[in-house]
């Protein structure tokens, strides 16, 4: 029942980051083209995520586009990618950081400008990282070197 607790956590704080608009009103170019990648097809699932992971993540969904929000990409395994403006990088460690979702934290170094890595418990573990133009974040019942791959992947990608 615990683990549950931890995964539902996980996926409230990761809802939580797409819901509370972070992105939303954001004043940074997301791309030439005013949008933010897809982080469904950001990188390729079969030829990146697949070998990092040592499982197939399934079927990307992503969040339907929303102009300066940030998109969401779901996959069937329940992996979860996320990809937005770094100007809100803040308000994310803030929402993942905060004591109620349960999570350990620490600095994540070595990975784009900054990033944080959060344990949640029973395998379940989220990274986020930013460069200068947009932050990613991953989610899964992964390994925190997992998902610190993966989200150096994504930002290499961008």
């Amino acid at each position: 029942m615990q683990a549950r607790s931890r995964i539902l956590a996980a996926l409230i704080v990761a809802t939580a980051l797409l819901l509370a608009g972070c992105g939303a009103g954001s004043s940074s170019t997301p791309s030439a083209d005013g949008s933010i990648p897809d982080p469904c097809t950001l990188i390729s699932a079969v030829e990146t995520i697949t070998p990092i992971l040592g499982f197939d993540p399934g079927t990307g969904t992503v969040n339907a586009d929303q102009p300066g929000a940030s998109k969401v990409c779901l996959f069937t395994s329940g992996l979860i990618l996320q990809v937005e403006t770094a100007d809100r990088y803040e308000e994310a460690v803030s929402l993942i950081a905060d004591p109620a979702t349960g999570a350990t934290t620490q600095e994540l170094t070595g990975v784009g400008d900054e990033g944080l890595i959060a344990d949640y418990g029973d395998g379940i573990n989220q990274v986020v990282a930013r460069n200068s133009d947009f932050w990613v974040g991953v989610t899964g019942v992964i390994t925190a070197q997992q998902a610190t791959q993966v989200a150096q992947a994504m930002l290499a990608a961008l």
